[in-house]
C-alpha cells in the first residue's frame, strides 16, 4: 500500500525533498536499480500530468552505519520542482503520485497525495 503524502506548495517557489526507504529493521534501502517518477495531476482534470518532477538519486548516509564504515552511497531520492514549474501551475489541487520503477519495468505507486498550490500572495482555489 502507497504511503499518503500531504503538502502545500506556493506557485513561483522552488520545491525540493528527500525521500528515504527504510526496510523493517530501520535500515536505508540502496536505491541504485531504481528509477522513480513523481507527477501532480490537476483533481478536477486528472488526464495528463501538469508537472513532472526531476527525480534524481543521490548519496546520503545512512544513521544506523557502524561509525567508521559509513556507506553513503544511492539512499536518498531527490525530488525537485523549479519555481517555473509551480509559477505554470493553476492554484488549486492536484493528486500527487511518486511511483518506483525496477529494472523490469515493474511500478509500483510508493506514495500518493494531495498537493494544494497556493497562489502567489492568495489562497488556493
Amino acid at each position: 500500500m502507497a504511503g499518503y503524502w500531504a503538502e502545500q506548495i506556493d506557485q513561483g517557489a522552488d520545491v525540493e525533498h528527500l525521500v528515504v526507504f527504510e526496510d523493517d529493521d530501520g535500515v536505508y534501502l540502496e536505491l541504485t536499480d531504481y528509477d522513480f517518477v513523481a507527477e501532480l495531476r490537476k483533481v478536477a482534470a486528472p488526464g495528463e500530468a501538469a508537472a513532472t518532477f526531476s527525480c534524481t538519486v543521490i548519496d546520503h548516509p545512512d544513521p544506523n552505519d557502524v561509525v567508521g564504515n559509513e556507506d553513503p552511497t544511492d539512499r536518498a531520492l531527490r525530488i525537485v520542482l523549479t519555481d517555473t514549474q509551480t509559477a505554470a501551475l493553476v492554484s488549486g489541487d492536484y493528486n500527487f503520485e511518486l511511483w518506483t520503477i525496477t529494472s523490469d519495468g515493474i511500478r509500483t505507486l510508493t506514495f500518493a497525495g494531495t498537493w494544494t498550490v497556493k497562489a502567489r500572495g492568495g489562497r488556493a482555489s
